[in-house]
């Protein structure tokens, strides 16, 4: 009785079996697409080798790539919590001190000569290294990849034209130009950086912004290459932490769980929006909450109170709120959106108690988020004009786009023709495309409950809308407004008495 109840479980674990022996013969035959005399494999067995001769410990890792742009970190077998994947010695990281002392010493420059381009330094300095055969850091520079085609600051001239209306286009201008701005200077203090042209030290500058570790040494936070820990793909659920440790004088990635053999090892570059992943990484991830986009709110010369009002809104004549569908940082960005659209639309000096002044809060205090105050309508009239105001804001933005989201959704799913980088491009326009929806259903939604206050003179509050932004605002801001203007219209009504 015993073996016949075991069956199914036998059953499983052969099932299993059989499913893990078909899953590594695959990663067998895609390790066998580069064999180990590619240049790609031969460059990681030269990393390898160089790193473990420096001191360096390789746990059991394994790299493979696909093509000669991307690749894969795996495990070559179970790797246990909290177990040590990497250690990198303090001597084979680089950063833009070490970059900095290394050009000085090489008397390439003076001390300060270059001041203020902190983050130029490791590019200038690994576009001369490259130049010498017999380097140090070789081994290094030698796995970079060669192609950063995928970073929108090298697109074509049509992928560019794809992203018309996003803050993305603008941002690519901005780059582009701050780094031929650093190549000019750069050049006048090294010369022999000229011979190898804008486009390659543009080629490292982007290389160094997509690898670099924010870690700290001898408490001095810094920005640091650290090689091998560089290649690890991202994950919004990493199974890897990483950590700059003094007393082991190194750069240390551990496993955070169990990491079954075969797997592909992810950490974590941060919670960003796809504008961010795609500038600094290449990448974008499907449907991120954190996509952001840019309102410029700005108040009117022409009002007759512009003078009292930028006073209250100082130090600065328009906002630009990057707002997105996190819950991170909502709370305050609304405070800020509709304190700005109140005073926008208030056609009044307003009173000493009415004053509100508009701050940015730092990210570090967002632990104290829940007890923000979010604002009170300065009127019933005011909040509904502010709202309405807000979805002529969103419709000018949203005009500045030549298709509509819906018109991309179905391109993005449709056209198969789509390269890579277009369909990144897609991607971050339907993102931002749904914060602006986001914003529109939130100012449609709390204007609703302002017509049915305004008709039947109660406060009804809508729930489980599915915007979350909508269900804060009406809740602790709307809702008890209105339930307090009912209250006072009550006390107000003269009582009647008893015969």
């Amino acid at each position: 009785m015993r073996a016949i109840e075991s069956l199914p479980a036998k059953i499983r674990i052969h099932s299993k079996i059989q499913e893990l022996d078909a899953k590594y013969k695959k990663e067998k035959e895609e390790d066998s697409k580069f064999s180990e005399d590619s240049l790609e494999m031969k460059n990681y067995k030269e990393l390898k080798e160089w790193l473990t001769k420096e001191g360096a410990y390789i746990g059991p890792i394994k790299l493979r790539y696909y093509n000669e742009n991307q690749r894969k970190v795996y495990s070559i077998r179970g790797i246990k919590e909290k177990e040590c994947l990497l250690h990198i010695p303090k001597k084979l990281i680089l950063t833009p001190e070490i970059a900095k002392q290394e050009l000085i010493n090489n008397k390439i420059i003076k001390d300060n000569e270059l001041y203020g381009l902190e983050n130029s330094y490791v590019a200038i300095f690994l576009l001369l290294e490259e130049q010498k055969p017999e380097s140090f850091w070789r081994p290094y520079i030698n796995i970079f990849p060669r192609d950063t085609s995928q970073f929108p600051i090298f697109y074509s001239r049509s992928e560019h034209r794809l992203l018309e209306g996003s803050q993305c286009f603008c941002k690519i201008v901005k780059w582009q130009t701050e780094f031929v701005l650093e190549y000019e200077r750069i050049i006048r203090v090294i010369p022999e950086i000229a011979k190898h042209g804008s486009g390659r030290f543009s080629h490292y500058r982007m290389i160094v912004l997509s690898k670099h570790f924010g870690i700290t040494i001898d408490n001095v936070k810094t920005n640091a290459l650290v090689p091998l820990a560089d290649m690890f793909n991202f994950n919004v659920k990493p199974q890897i932490s990483w950590k700059y440790k003094n007393e082991s004088e190194g750069f240390v990635a551990k496993a955070n769980q169990f990491i079954h053999c075969g797997a592909e090892l992810y950490e974590d570059y941060g919670c960003k929006s796809n504008l961010r992943y795609l500038m600094c990484y290449g990448f974008v991830l499907e449907d991120n909450e954190n996509d952001e986009v840019e309102l410029v709110i700005g108040l009117n010369e022409s009002d007759h109170n512009y003078q009292d009002k930028l006073r209250d809104v100082e130090p600065f004549r328009g906002l630009k709120l990057y707002f997105d569908r996190s819950k991170r940082y909502y709370q305050w960005k609304l405070i800020i959106l509709l304190n700005y659209m109140r005073l926008k639309v208030y056609d009044k000096i307003l009173k000493e108690t009415q004053k509100f002044r508009l701050s940015f809060l730092p990210h570090e205090e967002e632990k104290g988020i829940e007890a923000i105050d979010l604002g009170n309508p300065i009127s019933i009239t005011n909040e509904c004009a502010a709202l309405l105001k807000l979805l002529e804001v969103i419709e000018v933005r949203e005009a500045e786009y030549p298709t509509t989201l819906k018109q991309d959704v179905k391109r993005l799913s449709t056209d198969e023709s789509l390269t890579h980088n277009q369909k990144n491009c897609m991607k971050l326009l339907i993102g931002e495309k749904k914060v602006l929806q986001y914003l529109t259903e939130f100012a449609n939604l709390a204007l609703d409950v302002i017509k049915i206050f305004n008709r039947e003179k109660k406060a009804i509050f809508k729930a489980n809308t599915g915007n979350e932004l909508y269900e804060v605002y009406a809740k602790n801001v709307l809702t008890p407004f209105l339930e307090e203007l009912v209250k006072k219209s009550a006390e107000s009504q003269p009582k009647t008495s008893n015969p």
